[in-house]
């Protein structure tokens, strides 16, 4: 067996577990020992009142967290997994160098890479970006024109003047968050 096999017969078994286990997870205190207690799995049969899983000393407080937070976690990391692996798949394509695809990449593809600047100036122009600065940092509240959104876009920076812009990645992030925000209204 492969490594890469292996991986995925371990991944499958920890879909496969979640099935199974227990979702409701909660810690009791019960004099010096905490009680980690579950409710298991609804359905036909199941019992309503939690079961005691285990007890230990109170002052083993991180390790209870870490149980009882496992559940949750995995769902967490697999589905965190699984959007990794779609955005890979989304991104690969045969014949074209991969650096092509990234975040970063994409964010610009009209622009000098060091002309964030001039990037920033268009970008602020338009409905959706001002609609999109609106939402996530001036309350709802449009923006009245390019200028407004300007100074928008230096607040949410902490920047001076745009021409900072060439010098810093957070005009990058930004305008990767705006792609995103942008792609999850047309979804």
């Amino acid at each position: 067996m492969t490594d890469r096999e292996a991986e995925k017969k371990r991944l499958n078994r920890i879909r496969s577990e979640l099935e199974h286990v227990p979702t409701n997870w909660t810690m009791e205190l019960d004099g010096d020992q905490l009680i980690i207690k579950a409710s298991p799995p609804s359905g036909e049969g199941a019992d309503p009142f939690p079961a005691e899983y285990a007890r230990m000393h109170e002052n083993d407080q991180h390790v209870a967290l870490f149980v009882i937070g496992a559940h949750t976690d995995k769902i967490f990391l697999l589905d965190l997994l699984d959007r990794a692996i779609e955005t890979i798949k989304r991104i690969r394509q045969p014949g074209q160098h991969q650096a092509q695809h990234s975040p970063q990449h994409q964010a610009q593809p009209d622009f000098n890479p060091k002309d964030y600047a001039a990037q920033c100036a268009m970008a602020c122009d338009k409905p959706l970006f001002q609609e999109y600065m609106a939402e996530c940092f001036n309350n709802g509240e449009l923006p009245a024109d390019k200028e407004e959104t300007a100074n928008l876009v230096r607040k949410a920076l902490n920047i001076k003047s745009r021409s900072e812009l060439n010098a810093s990645q957070r005009w990058l992030e930004l305008n990767h968050n705006f792609t995103n925000w942008q792609k999850g209204r047309t979804a």
